[in-house]
């Protein structure tokens, strides 16, 4: 083997690693948010804090014209989305580009939410920034179920797995 097939390998494996990272990182907030009751009564309480902290004004009418009269489809909306498309389906890398670039909507999503909170923001830039490598790497082939998929259709016309 030669020395670049190497490095291609553990850059696969890396991505790999960061994939199975970010999903169990989603698992465990789910885990959390729900034995807080962030996905039953606590959810409008907590976005209306981030409604009223909110410094960026087209975020915050969002929050409090959209999200806020509807809260109950969101709550129920991030509770699936968190625990399949960003939880599971990245810890198993099924369909990863697509769910690392939903996960990282999500993370722009508390970005913007935690504008105007004490909460560092570069937690967030990180997530964004892992979530698009593994999403752009492909890392659900290796080690994943998108290797199987790969397999079977190594260029779909959809780049979803």
């Amino acid at each position: 083997m030669t020395s670049q097939t190497h490095i291609e390998r553990r850059a696969a494996y890396l991505l790999a690693g960061l994939r199975i990272f970010m999903g169990l990182l989603f698992l465990v907030v789910w885990v959390l948010n729900l034995y807080k009751g962030l996905y039953g009564q606590e959810y409008l309480p907590f976005i209306r804090g981030y409604a009223e902290s909110s410094d960026i004004g087209f975020y915050r009418h969002f929050l409090e014209a959209v999200v806020i009269p509807h809260a109950t489809v969101f709550r129920l909306l991030q509770m699936v989305s968190e625990l399949v498309a960003m939880g599971i389906f990245l810890l198993v890398g099924f369909l990863t580009p697509l769910s690392s670039l939903v996960a990282a909507a999500f993370a722009v999503n508390l970005l913007l939410a935690s504008n105007g909170t004490k909460e560092w923001p570069g937690t967030y830039l990180l997530m964004i920034a892992i979530l698009v490598a593994v999403a752009i790497g492909q890392a659900g082939r290796t080690l994943g179920v998108d290797a199987y998929l790969a397999r079977r259709n190594a260029e779909p016309r959809l780049p979803v797995y």
